[in-house]
């Protein structure tokens, strides 16, 4: 999924703006170049099941790093 995909599917412009405070435009840049580290990084702890791919690698990989220790 694309970044356009990704807010699409949180809410829209207005809805991403509102969760980070910052203004629209902002957000609607990052349909063109792309969500910065920091926010997508927020996005995958607060909305896991839009990453569920990136979740269950994490998931796997930290269960490893558990028993291992």
């Amino acid at each position: 999924m694309n970044d356009a995909e990704l807010i699409k599917k949180l809410g829209g412009t207005f809805v991403v703006a509102k969760m980070f405070s910052i203004r629209p435009p902002s957000v609607s840049e990052w349909k063109r170049k792309g969500i910065p580290k920091a926010r997508r990084m927020y996005l995958e702890v607060v909305r896991p099941d839009l990453f569920k791919k990136n979740a269950q690698a994490f998931s796997k990989a930290s269960k490893q790093y558990l028993t291992a220790a």
